[in-house]
């Protein structure tokens, strides 16, 4: 599911959301946006293999907002987000994977009930089969 939420962010973005250009830099990459992990946010994860050989700058406040600001009046940014699509991106990226949104929730979520809604299959454009 952290995988399906890396790939929404990125359409959404027209950019990859976590840049590291390796494992390190992408955890750091990670903790900047969703902040860093702790005990309270991931009951267990100072248990993990190798976590106190790392210290992270403290961040403590989740800034994926900041990177999808909601929809409203005078927001003139390129991919604004509604409350409830960042309700779905925030279940996608929950540190803890016990937290995290299922797909059968995910799929099910308000978020793709919203305004507009898809465009039927009738109306979408067929194209020709390769076969």
């Amino acid at each position: 599911m952290w995988a399906v939420g890396c790939v929404l962010a990125e359409i959404l973005l027209k950019r990859p959301l976590f840049t590291g250009s390796s494992e390190i830099e992408q955890l750091s990459e990670v903790f900047k946006v969703l902040g860093v992990a702790t005990e309270e946010r991931w009951p267990g994860y100072s248990n993990l293999p190798f976590v106190s050989s790392f210290s992270w700058k403290t961040q403590e406040r989740n800034r994926l907002r900041d990177k999808f600001p909601g929809v409203g009046f005078g927001v003139t940014t390129t991919t604004p987000l509604t409350n409830m699509g960042y309700d779905l991106l925030n279940g996608l990226f929950a540190l803890d994977p016990k937290q995290r949104i299922s797909a059968n929730r995910a799929a099910e979520h308000a978020y793709f009930a919203e305004s507009p809604a898809p465009t039927s299959r009738q109306r979408m454009p067929k194209f020709p089969s390769r076969d």
